[in-house]
């Protein structure tokens, strides 16, 4: 989950980018933004207190002002006003939400100790499907630490069908019958 600032932030571009029908390309569009803005000189520069706003901004508009629209680039300008722009990250996870809900999709995480079979995908995709009623993303990650199974992160829960977990299952009842 992501945290306020960056939802009320997110929440404001993302109305914007849906009223011009463009909320993907804002997407996008921010995710260029803040890939540049991880570069060293670029971090200095905008996080060094001798930089004032106005230049921080007349920087943004001559490197970037032509390559994204007057909204984009008036979102930075308030960004750079309320001190927020080294939270561009955190506001474009909280937009990446947005649009993930507007588009009725689900980013799932699949651990595993191999990578997926094509089948495994599918099956996969499909339960998730049926039981949220969404379009599944699956983002698989290899975790050598596990022993077979998958374990399911979506949501906020947790499905964890690994060995381990049976393992620990099994265990658990056998101390609770005894």
């Amino acid at each position: 989950m992501t945290n306020s600032i960056g939802l009320q932030y997110a929440k404001a571009i993302f109305d914007l980018a849906c009223e011009a029908k463009c909320a993907n390309d804002y997407f996008d569009a921010l995710n260029v933004i803040n890939d540049a803005f991880k570069a060293e000189e670029i971090v200095k520069t905008f996080s060094h207190p001798l930089v004032s706003k106005d230049e921080k901004k007349e920087i943004l508009s001559k490197s970037i002002g032509h390559l994204v629209d007057e909204v984009l680039i008036n979102f930075l300008f308030v960004l750079i006003d309320n001190d927020r722009l080294m939270d561009l990250s955190l506001i474009i996870s909280a937009y990446k939400e947005l649009l993930n809900e507007y588009e009725n999709k689900l980013e799932v995480n699949v651990y595993s100790k191999y990578p997926l079979t094509e089948e495994q995908r599918v099956d996969v995709s499909n339960k998730l499907k049926n039981y949220y009623q969404k379009k599944i993303i699956l983002n698989e990650l290899v975790d050598e630490s596990l022993i077979g199974g998958i374990k399911i992160e979506c949501n906020g829960e947790v499905i964890d069908t690994t060995l381990l977990q049976s393992l620990n299952n099994l265990k658990n009842s056998l101390k609770k019958g005894w």
